[in-house]
């Protein structure tokens, strides 16, 4: 894969980043599910490892991801070849109740998770580190911002920044000048306010990391409309509407255009890629078979702008 440049940072990616969500497998925060099903530790370490053959740099988990079981599996598959990958996690989420989730961003909770993380990655550094699912009530001030840098500053991590729930969020950051790099959910059933986020994120030089390209399985033609996923499956938390709008979407692509799934998995992954904001794409991925068929999918995405009229009805 070609590398890009990560903003202004020095760094370069590859356009796929392995989002480790998914291998972290089943978990709840409080009672909530926030995991995945349908994974083992066997096929999650043989995946981290196809995606490096496969020319996939980045590597995208966090603390939260089954309590950091996410991060033990990736340093225990990289140990021995740390400097080829470059590792981003995140910190900050600790509970959640009415109002959603609860962080704690206080610059010695940074500290001890920097640290844990640290140790679970089998390092001494990450190369981007980033505040998880930032909200509007807990948003990062000047102590968390010195935490941070002090941490920079001891070579622990070389960036940071905030991963993003909204993009009123990310413009935030940016006005804030808010370290130097973002993750922002971007696809085309999420596209209009994001757009001018990633617009200035360039203009400033952040580097951005997009996720949801396949919005969670639904973008990839595996689930048809009225599809029940498994309770402890994160995406039965989707709202039934929404889900059956975008299934029903996908099932008029495959119908009147006569579109595959790797034709399907190419437009999700290519989209986001086209807005030169956007340096690199994390897509969950849980088997070897997975990583191959959507690198495969990304060389050979198909390029026809009506597709993506569908998709943006």
């Amino acid at each position: 894969m070609n590398l890009r440049p990560f903003g202004k940072t020095g760094l370069e990616v590859s356009p796929l980043t392995f989002g480790a969500w998914s291998i972290g497998g089943p978990a709840r925060l409080g009672e909530v599910p926030i995991g995945w099903t349908g994974v083992n530790d066997t096929d999650s370490v043989r995946a981290l490892q196809t995606a490096r053959e496969k020319g996939i740099t980045v590597f995208d988990t966090s603390d939260k991801y089954a309590e950091g079981h996410s991060e033990k599996l990736i340093g225990n598959a990289f140990s021995s070849c740390r400097d080829d990958i470059v590792l981003v996690t995140k910190t900050g989420i600790v509970g959640i109740d009415a109002e959603g989730i609860v962080l704690d961003l206080s610059p010695d909770r940074i500290r001890e998770a920097c640290h844990a993380s640290l140790k679970r990655l089998q390092t001494d550094r990450v190369e981007i580190y980033l505040l998880h699912l930032v909200n509007d009530r807990t948003f990062p001030g000047d102590d968390t911002r010195a935490a941070l840098e002090r941490l920079k500053q001891e070579g622990k991590i070389r960036h940071f920044g905030i991963s993003i729930q909204y993009a009123h969020q990310g413009m935030r950051q940016l006005e804030e000048e808010f370290g130097d790099a973002m993750m922002l959910e971007y696809n085309p059933f999420k596209q209009k306010d994001e757009t001018l986020v990633l617009d200035k994120a360039r203009e400033r030089g952040v580097g951005v990391i997009t996720r949801g390209a396949l919005e969670k399985g639904l973008l990839t033609g595996k689930y048809a409309p009225g599809h029940i996923f498994d309770p402890d499956d994160v995406r039965s938390r989707i709202p039934a509407e929404y889900r059956d709008r975008v299934l029903g979407t996908v099932a008029k692509l495959q119908k009147d255009h006569g579109l595959n799934r790797s034709d399907l998995l190419g437009l999700a992954l290519a989209f986001p890629l086209r807005h030169a904001g956007c340096s690199t794409v994390a897509v969950g991925m849980k088997t070897s078979e997975q990583v191959r068929e959507l690198a495969e999918a990304l060389r050979e995405a198909p390029r026809n702008p009506e597709y993506e009229t569908v998709l943006q009805a």
